[in-house]
């Protein structure tokens, strides 16, 4: 299993210490930086072309509010850690959808236990995929929900997910029988998989999703894409 990416941010150098060393015991999870300026962590964060898995963020830092932080930078982290001595902090991060709370002070073995809740919380929730981008063979995680369409181009796809455009080697045929369990992923062309639940408007079989994008259902895959179409909507309604 590939590593769950995690960087701290974290003004109060005994503290950062203690969660880099609870990261560094559980295999699954894999320290990409610590920061103890706030600013800086903001600047590199959201410049960055990567997301990152967990985001652990002290509240109380000079310069930076934690939860103002953690509101600017959940579009680059899938799961937002609030680290603090006050509860009070945990309905405030709530409201900037950081769900998750670490509470101050803690041993590995709560930190390793909320961990253990919130990963396998995620295998029931949130799906996802391994890709192999670039020519580093750079291998990620993918979020199923997070994908919007799939385009094939010989041996590689272009994979249009709600934060950009990922180019993996991989036929789509390939990646059409891997994303056979998900049945909201629906093959439309022999160039297109696309996510049902990102579809904004159907006229006819064109097909407007999210992001801009605008396709056009293949002859012979517009009776499948009537028939999910309709159990959609039905779903919708019930």
């Amino acid at each position: 299993m590939i590593p769950f990416s995690c960087i701290i941010v974290d003004d109060e150098p005994i503290a950062l210490k203690l969660l880099a060393g609870c990261i560094g015991k559980i295999s699954s999870l894999n320290l990409v930086k610590a920061y103890s300026d706030p600013v800086l962590a903001l600047q590199e964060i959201i410049t960055s072309e990567n997301m990152v898995d967990f985001a652990f963020i002290d509240v109380e830092m000079p310069g930076l509010n934690g939860v103002l932080l953690a509101e600017k930078i959940a579009h680059k982290a899938n799961n937002i850690v609030l680290v603090s001595a006050h509860i009070v902090y945990a309905i405030d991060g709530y409201n900037v959808n950081a769900k998750h709370f670490l509470y101050k002070p803690f041993d590995f073995e709560s930190f390793e236990s909320m961990i253990g809740r919130i990963i396998n919380n995620l295998a029931k929730e949130k799906p996802y995929i391994m890709v192999t981008l670039g020519s580093k063979m750079q291998v990620q995680r993918v979020y199923v929900d997070e994908i919007i369409a799939i385009k094939g181009n010989g041996n590689y796809i272009n994979i249009h997910t709600i934060n950009g455009v990922l180019v993996s080697y991989y036929k789509l045929s390939d990646m059409e029988h891997d994303l056979k369990i998900f049945l909201f992923m629906k093959r439309i062309s022999k160039s297109y998989i696309i996510s049902i639940k990102h579809i904004e408007k159907v006229e006819g079989f064109a097909i407007s999703l999210k992001n801009n994008l605008n396709l056009s259902v293949g002859e012979s895959y517009r009776s499948d894409f009537k028939k999910s179409i309709k159990k959609l909507l039905y779903s919708n309604l019930t």
